[in-house]
């Protein structure tokens, strides 16, 4: 990387006056709470999607390989569930293979003859703590992307409705018309992301109702994201979670 950069700065000495950075990079996405495809059309690096892909995979493989438990608060995880559901969404199979491999008990179990181990399904009662952050960290990129009137974005994020109505680009702009219309835009920043900000409500062990305020630069915050997690309609465990109800006071 470094060698590449020293070879593109001798035909562009303007960028030779600081070295690169490399741990910037997911800084910034994780400071951001950039989305991937975000990060991507904002630098241009659409050519270069595959070395960014397989840089965060590096990252999250490294973060999650050498920090021991016992030194991991609340926003260290927070970083991992950010990095994996991010990597997950792009290509769920980059981390499972990896995952695979620190499992080596059921590969041998495979090989042996035993039957296929059937799709695997979120547990909450395993990692709660890392449950709750997943939770979080979604609201927190659906938030950023209708800050930034990414509607096309943010269907990505979201499960079809309570209703079993898709929530289209056009759905969530048509939902979001009037609170923009009353505020010049919606907050994304850290504070935005507050922990206090996001209220889980848990229904029974497999079902979570859950609230995210928005904030508003008045700081009235009356507009919130309604939505419900269902995981026992949920196959797949990189799939996102979250059921949109409503966006509304």
């Amino acid at each position: 990387m470094y060698e590449t950069f020293n070879s593109y700065a001798q035909a562009h000495p303007w960028v030779s006056h600081e070295n690169i950075h490399p741990k910037g990079i997911a800084r910034e996405i994780w400071e951001r709470c950039a989305s991937f495809g975000e990060y991507v059309r904002d630098y241009g690096l659409q050519r270069s999607e595959g070395v960014l892909l397989r840089y965060l995979s590096q990252t999250y493989k490294a973060m999650q390989q050498s920090v021991p438990d016992g030194f991991r608060d609340d926003i260290y995880q927070e970083m991992l569930v950010f990095f994996r559901t991010m990597l997950g969404h792009i290509d769920s199979s980059l981390v499972q293979q990896w995952e695979e491999l620190l499992a080596p008990v059921a590969e041998d179990a495979h090989a042996s003859g035993a039957a296929a181990p059937k799709p695997r399904r979120l547990d909450p009662s395993r990692d709660r703590r890392g449950f709750v952050a997943r939770l979080r960290m979604e609201m927190h990129r659906l938030v950023r992307a209708l800050a930034r009137r990414d509607y096309e974005e943010a269907a990505t994020f979201v499960r079809d409705g309570l209703d079993h109505e898709p929530w289209t680009a056009e759905r969530f702009a048509l939902a979001m018309l009037d609170f923009f219309a009353n505020h010049a835009q919606l907050g994304q920043d850290p504070s935005a992301r507050a922990a206090h900000l996001t209220h889980i409500k848990e229904l029974d062990a497999r079902t979570f109702q859950v609230t995210q305020t928005l904030c508003d630069p008045s700081g009235d915050n009356l507009w919130a994201l309604h939505a419900m997690v269902e995981l026992d309609d949920i196959d797949e465990v990189d799939a996102p979670l979250i059921r949109l109800e409503r966006i509304g006071a």
